[in-house]
């Protein structure tokens, strides 16, 4: 590759070891939150003046953190008159790396006389109680921990998420997958050793990258550790077909044009680069149940689309036709976003 092609960003052995740190420090496994209902001794408490501690005491525990499944304890009366009926229930405030935070509310639902169906939920600062957790290695599982620890975890984590280093990749990445978007396509065209090098430097210079940023992805939870295993397959894949290649490039001269009739993993190795450098999503196929899941390019547009695409709610109708279209066609590898644009028609904003 020309010195003018390459983008100008190096990964320093200082680097290296700041994302490693960051992944052994903060990577946990993911936590699956469970709605539980309460015990059955709550639901006769329906005009009940609940004391939010017995609640917490009554799912600490280790049912509450049993194989990181955290069950978030929930009830409304049934009953729902007009107002006087009582709620329980629990939302995350916060969960990155091993850093965890949720809140147990408890109150009064209200309704609202011109809408029945409209429901408010009244709750007194007495009545809602914070729990900060973290992953504990030695033990396996999440515990709690007081307010101060959990704090300082926070601030630490969003201090190595917020990284200089964490951002230039970031930006460094997004350009890569132009550039490896424009290589595959130079050699799908041109089928010369040139353009194939180019694109061979791509992947061979990179390896660390694409591997690298799901991990840190995964380690912050942005996204799940399925979804990073999925990535991580798909990238073998694409590496996967490296020495058929190098050993079609030695079969071939310079001024050669590479017939991929004579070679045919050159074609599926096209095909596991796009998957790879495409905008699109990969699928993750159990019994009769498929679900989505972006690749590097498409969780970038995924992340800047309100300000690309006309609706923010595209995201979802690209997911729910990419599984579509999936079920439909048989579809276990990839499909680019461009297929999916087309099937929903959307038109990009100019």
């Amino acid at each position: 590759m020309g010195e003018k092609d390459k983008i100008s960003f190096e990964i320093t052995d200082e680097i290296r070891v700041f994302f490693e740190e960051t992944i052994n420090k903060f990577s946990t496994p993911d936590v699956e939150f469970i709605p539980a209902e309460i015990d059955k001794e709550w639901l006769l408490k329906r005009r009940f003046d609940l004391d939010i501690k017995e609640i917490i005491e009554a799912f600490k525990g280790g049912e509450l953190l049993k194989e990181n499944k955290i069950q978030q304890p929930y009830f409304v009366d049934d009953l729902m008159p007009i107002s006087g009926a009582k709620y329980i229930k629990t939302e995350n405030d916060f969960y990155a790396g091993n850093v965890l935070k949720y809140t147990i509310e408890v109150g009064e639902v209200g309704k609202f006389p011109h809408n029945p169906q409209h429901l408010k939920y009244n709750s007194d600062k007495k009545h809602r109680k914070s729990i900060t957790m973290n992953y504990q290695p030695d033990k396996e599982r999440w515990g709690y921990i007081n307010e101060e620890d959990w704090e300082g975890l926070k601030i630490e984590l969003l201090e190595y998420q917020q990284h200089e280093w964490v951002y230039q990749t970031e930006k460094y990445i997004k350009k890569l997958m132009r550039q490896g978007r424009a290589a595959v396509r130079d050699f799908e065209e041109a089928k010369n050793i040139e353009a194939l090098d180019k694109l061979l430097d791509i992947l061979e210079f990179n390896k660390y990258l694409f591997y690298i940023m799901p991990s840190l992805w995964q380690c912050y939870k942005l996204i799940t550790l399925k979804h990073k295993k999925i990535i991580y397959r798909k990238i073998k894949y694409c590496y996967d077909f490296w020495y058929d290649i190098i050993d079609t490039r030695n079969k071939n001269t310079k001024t050669d044009i590479i017939d991929f009739t004579i070679y045919p993993k050159v074609i599926e190795f096209i095909a596991s680069c796009k998957s790879l450098f495409d905008k699109g999503y990969y699928f993750d196929v159990q019994n009769d149940s498929i679900t989505a899941h972006p690749n590097i390019s498409m969780i970038y547009t995924i992340h800047e689309q309100q300000k690309n695409y006309v609706k923010p709610d595209y995201v979802e109708s690209w997911k729910a036709k990419a599984e579509e279209i999936a079920a439909k066609d048989n579809l276990k590898h990839f499909l680019p976003l461009n297929d999916i644009t087309k099937a929903l028609k959307i038109k990009k904003k100019e």
